[in-house]
């Protein structure tokens, strides 16, 4: 009864290799090239200038947390060490009970999943318009709703959400993956201290994993399951289906005991 994730991750259809770089016109949907190494560097920052404006952070997550923020999901089985705690594939594979692990596909948006207009390519090949991908990722999300959660809960880290080549973020998400596939965490900006939950899932055929924060289901965020086993990352936010922008995710550590005043 697990989540079974696709050998080709249905992307069989989707021929071509060369990225398509956006031309430029009047759009609402913008996907970029980084490179790996770019990408790591900004994280390198981000991961930096986080720790030093939030110095408390170690305090995210624990008890007195969730009293200062009753509206936040919490998983009773998770503790504050289990929540700053990243999965890998593996941990994922043997997560979901898969005999072998399928072939992780990663997500590249602005590399390998790029929009040009109002059509979206994986490499060369149109795979669909930018609204066709949005309805998708709304539907993966949407598959998320239920009222039977399960008791058991596999960490997917915290991490700081980053716009363009920005290195400071006090957009914050937790999340975590149910062994049926289903996506929970916390949306938490960190300056105000105010926190909406997460809801969403993850697609086994596509391995989009695709989520919406508090009440509203227009505003999509999605990346690749596989994408979140990594350290620095890309993913779209839709804003309805008119609006895409790509934004970075950024794998925050969890801080040692002697960075957190009065620890």
């Amino acid at each position: 009864s697990g989540q079974r994730l696709s050998t080709d991750a249905g992307f069989s259809k989707y021929r071509g290799g060369v990225s398509v770089n956006n031309r430029g016109g009047a759009t609402t949907h913008r996907t970029r090239s980084v490179t790996t190494a770019n990408r790591r560097t900004n994280g390198t920052a981000v991961r930096r200038n986080v720790g030093v404006r939030y110095g408390n952070r170690g305090r995210w997550y624990t008890d007195g947390w969730y009293d200062r923020n009753p509206n936040a999901w919490r998983a009773a089985g998770l503790t504050t060490a289990a929540i700053w705690t990243s999965a890998s594939w593996n941990s994922l594979g043997n997560w979901w009970g898969s005999a072998s692990a399928p072939q992780p596909v990663y997500y590249d948006y602005g590399n390998t999943i790029v929009y040009e207009g109002d059509t979206v390519y994986n490499g060369t090949e149109p795979i669909g318009s930018a609204e066709e991908y949005y309805q998708e990722a709304t539907d993966i999300a949407s598959a998320g709703e239920t009222d039977q959660e399960p008791d058991e809960w596999l960490s997917l880290g915290v991490w700081a959400m980053v716009k363009g080549d920005e290195t400071e973020s006090n957009n914050i998400i937790q999340l975590s993956v149910s062994k049926n596939g289903l996506i929970r965490g916390n949306h938490y900006n960190a300056t105000s201290d105010a926190t909406s939950p997460i809801e969403g899932s993850v697609d086994g055929k596509t391995q989009r994993a695709a989520w919406t924060i508090g009440n509203n289901s227009k505003v999509v965020c999605e990346t690749g399951i596989a994408n979140l086993t990594d350290q620095e990352t890309a993913m779209l936010i839709h804003y309805g289906a008119d609006r895409t922008e790509q934004w970075s995710l950024v794998l925050l550590e969890e801080p040692q005991s002697d960075e957190v005043p009065g620890s």
